[in-house]
């Protein structure tokens, strides 16, 4: 039987439409970025560390330069041993932080459901190893350097002043960048962050 012509036709259903995908939090792109550059940085500080050797070393060439003219015996040598003894562990902890950075910020870039944990992760470990390098600063690294400086004969006193301002302040450089694994652990773990990526 064929159909009737002036039949009004039949109403389809109108298609559904997808639900609107989630826009990735600005945030993530942001501390995903910071977190890869830090990284970078901190491994290229790691680099130039290993290719200074001792430390101990780095420090006399630094004091036997021209216009120096510092004087020093092997007692005040001994005492920047103090410090060589904990430069190891404090790179050991620096490269697994600059790890878990690393890490993160391409989770973070790439929208991954592990990638807050590891950026936690980071935050923790930054800040337990920016406590230790104050505690290290104030009970061992500023009277090894003071006792030292005091064994040191034949420098200006302006330059001894000026090689003592620069210690203390790479001592105390990582008060000063403290705010930035805060500030990672405070906005990335907001409810926002923690719906995009699917984690509770």
């Amino acid at each position: 039987m064929s159909a009737d012509p002036y039949a009004s036709p039949e109403t389809s259903a109108a298609p559904s439409t997808p639900p609107p995908i989630a826009q990735k939090p600005s945030r993530l792109i942001v501390f995903g970025i910071l977190h890869i550059v830090g990284a970078v940085i901190g491994f290229g500080g790691l680099i130039v560390n290993f290719a200074q050797g001792d430390p101990k070393d780095a420090f006399v060439k630094v004091l036997e330069q021209p216009g120096m003219d510092a004087t020093f015996n092997q007692e005040a040598l001994n005492a920047l041993d103090r410090i060589v003894k904990y430069n190891q562990p404090l790179v050991i902890g620096s490269f697994i932080v600059a790890v878990f950075l690393l890490l993160s910020g391409i989770g973070l870039l790439k929208s991954t459901t592990w990638s807050l944990t590891f950026s936690n992760i980071y935050s923790a470990l930054s800040l337990i190893l920016k406590a230790i390098i104050l505690v290290l600063a104030v009970v061992v690294l500023l009277p090894a350097y003071n006792e030292f400086f005091d064994l040191v004969t034949g420098m200006e006193p302006s330059k001894q002043e000026k090689i003592r301002i620069m210690m203390i302040g790479g001592l105390f450089f990582p008060l000063i960048i403290v705010i930035y694994p805060i500030l990672s652990c405070i906005l990335l773990n907001k409810k926002i962050v923690k719906d995009h990526l699917g984690v509770s």
